[in-house]
């Protein structure tokens, strides 16, 4: 079963995770701030790092050593405080591209598990899918049966699907599954409102997220996203690719989608409620 309703839904949280941690932060931040250069001075403090400036102070012939040392404290309090200003001052912005992280890392998760789903329900793409695979005699023979067999080769074309770049993954799904990308992404599944907005989210558009997804994730002081906002932009067309990618592929291929489930359990629970509501009508007072 295809899951889109359940990475719609961590996708759509992202950015909402994102914005109760740093209501969290800015709310924490004095305490925090307050903390860091307390461990900070208790770190020179231990490592006696200020001690030769100190004694210098006090040394013979230093008369003003006591108001010295106090400037020389006053000096440390700014030195620290500007330190740890500057390392506050760029976490809300590290959290916010943290976000877009975690909402490509959902996405990704998804075409994985879509490629796995189609591939079992119609395991003859396996024949487009990776035509110069050639499956050795040895696998073959020592595979238990050949579902055994179809379940390791539909493992091998994901793995090497979950290595290409997000442009050849797409290109992937048209190519050699058949499945309409270039359609999917003109919007065509959105009333003319919404795909006014979502035109200019093609492929380009997602390659460029991706590609700064990379650099939040190899680049430490990488932050392409400066605003919430844009976080849940991303958020919102990704879970939206999510709902007509698994819109087509139940269509096209019957794969059954976690929706129909929950649209099944509901089913059941109200059909439980009208009966249950019905035996309640037909009873009545013990004499």
């Amino acid at each position: 079963m295809l899951r889109p309703l359940h990475f719609m839904g961590e996708i759509t949280k992202a950015p909402m995770f994102v914005r109760l941690m740093d209501h969290l932060m800015v709310k924490s931040e004095p305490k925090l701030k307050a903390e860091k250069i307390a461990a900070l001075k208790e770190e020179l403090r231990t490592e006696r790092l200020l001690e030769p400036m100190l004694d210098r102070l006090h040394g013979p012939g230093v008369a003003e050593a006591v108001l010295l040392e106090e400037m020389l404290n006053r000096e440390l309090d700014r030195s620290l405080q500007g330190v740890v200003d500057r390392e506050f001052a760029g976490y809300r912005t590290w959290l916010l591209n943290t976000g877009l992280v975690l909402v490509v890392a959902f996405l990704d998760s998804y075409l994985d598990e879509l490629l796995r789903e189609i591939l079992k329900a119609d395991p003859k793409r396996l024949l487009t899918a990776s035509q110069e695979r050639q499956v050795e005699l040895k696998s073959i023979l020592e595979a238990q049966n050949i579902e055994a067999l179809i379940a390791s080769e539909i493992d091998y074309v994901a793995r090497r699907a979950a290595f290409m770049n997000i442009r050849d993954r797409i290109a992937f799904l048209q190519k050699r599954l058949g499945i309409p990308m270039a359609d999917i992404l003109t919007w065509r599944d959105y009333a003319p409102q919404a795909q006014a907005r979502l035109r200019r989210w093609d492929v380009d558009r997602i390659v460029t997220v991706y590609n700064s997804r990379h650099e939040v994730a190899h680049r430490g002081n990488a932050t392409p996203l400066t605003s919430i906002e844009e976080l849940s932009e991303v958020a919102d067309v990704f879970a939206r690719l999510v709902l007509s990618l698994s819109t087509e592929v139940g269509r096209s291929f019957g794969i059954p989608l976690d929706w129909d489930a929950s649209r099944q359990k509901f089913a059941e629970l109200m059909a439980k409620v009208d009966s249950d509501e019905g035996d309640h009508a037909g009873s009545g007072p013990i004499a």
